[in-house]
């Protein structure tokens, strides 16, 4: 029989012991939570653009932000954050390439063809392609006259959020531009307009029918594939 010491020591050593099973089960849960968050983000594919400014001799303004493109499965998300852009008022943004895939680049001056000391979006042509997918409420339409493009608040911080299927996109593609694979990384993102009432000499080319002041680019920034940072991806984020 068991004295009373040795009862006490054996409920002591049993209570450790089932402390020690229940801490090591806990780590174990969240060690494998843990994993896959992880796994979950090396999932994920990002590609970035820098939105730096185009046209601000004309605008007086400098536009700050980036571009995402972030994919998972079968979503990707299209994420647009900028500030310091003509405020209180909505903004044309898309993203532009060569339909046969050639790599496309934002613009310099050097492509101001008609010397006016204005980029144009006719001229972007020369080294950015053409209009490609419309990031506004509907990308999937491709359809680029639409008053659900984003604005831009009174202090011209403008934020853009939408998810949509990648196989729908590509199919998109695919039957209006022949494009197919999608090539992110040879794309680049435009934002564009300017305050109705700014100044643009007639030389200011634009699209058929539509002002120049709403064609105007003002911002552009080139697609890169991301690599994700294994210390943040084990944080569980990967902004």
């Amino acid at each position: 029989m068991f004295s009373s010491n040795n009862k006490k020591k054996s409920a002591g050593i049993l209570s450790n012991a089932s402390a020690a099973v229940i801490l090591l089960t806990a780590g174990l849960i969240i060690a494998s939570i843990s994993c896959g968050a992880e796994e979950e983000l090396v999932d994920v594919t990002v590609y970035e653009a820098q939105i730096k400014p185009l046209n601000e001799n004309l605008t007086g303004y400098q536009p700050d932000g980036n571009a995402r493109l972030e994919i998972l499965g079968d979503s990707i998300t299209i994420i647009v954050n900028v500030s310091n852009l003509p405020p209180a008022m909505m903004h044309l943004q898309h993203y532009h390439g060569f339909v046969d895939g050639s790599e496309a680049s934002c613009p310099t001056m050097e492509q101001d063809i008609n010397q006016d000391s204005i980029v144009n979006l006719i001229e972007t042509q020369q080294v950015a392609g053409v209009t490609l997918v419309p990031f506004h409420a509907n990308p999937l339409s491709l359809q680029i006259a639409t008053d659900t493009y984003p604005s831009a608040d009174s202090m011209g911080y403008l934020s853009y959020q939408e998810t949509i299927s990648m196989d729908s996109l590509e199919t998109r593609m695919r039957r209006k531009h022949g494009i197919m694979p999608l090539e992110f990384e040879t794309r680049v993102v435009f934002i564009h307009g300017v305050n109705s009432a700014t100044a643009l000499p007639e030389s200011v080319q634009s699209l058929e029918g539509v002002p120049a002041y709403i064609t105007l680019p003002i911002a552009c920034g080139e697609f890169e594939l991301q690599v994700l940072d294994e210390d943040i991806a084990s944080d569980g984020g990967y902004y």
